[in-house]
């Protein structure tokens, strides 16, 4: 996705793009970590629970959030021809199986 394109799509400009990331790389950097590393710690953490059976509710919750399943979806796509989304992905399997 070109910088012009995100930008209108979330409403923003690029000046406030480029308030919080120096590029687009940094920006496709940060959303890998994100995805492989602090989305798994949210995901884990929302379904912690005492009770086993309201761990497993939390859990299925979790899978039918429909904003993950797009960004797992754009993740694996870009996993195919991206190195660094690769990881992310990996990272976020192991951790999440």
């Amino acid at each position: 996705m070109k910088l012009g394109a995100l930008t209108a799509e979330l409403g923003l400009t690029t000046g406030s793009f480029y308030h919080h990331f120096d590029s687009m790389a940094s920006f496709l950097d940060e959303l890998a970590r994100f995805y492989g590393a602090d989305q798994v710690v949210a995901i884990l953490a929302g379904i912690e629970a005492d009770d086993p059976v309201e761990r497993l509710r939390n859990l299925i919750r979790v899978s039918r959030d429909d904003a993950r399943a797009e960004l797992d979806v754009a993740m694996r796509d870009w996993a195919g021809s991206n190195d660094l989304a690769a990881a992310a992905v990996r990272d976020a399997d192991v951790q999440l199986l």
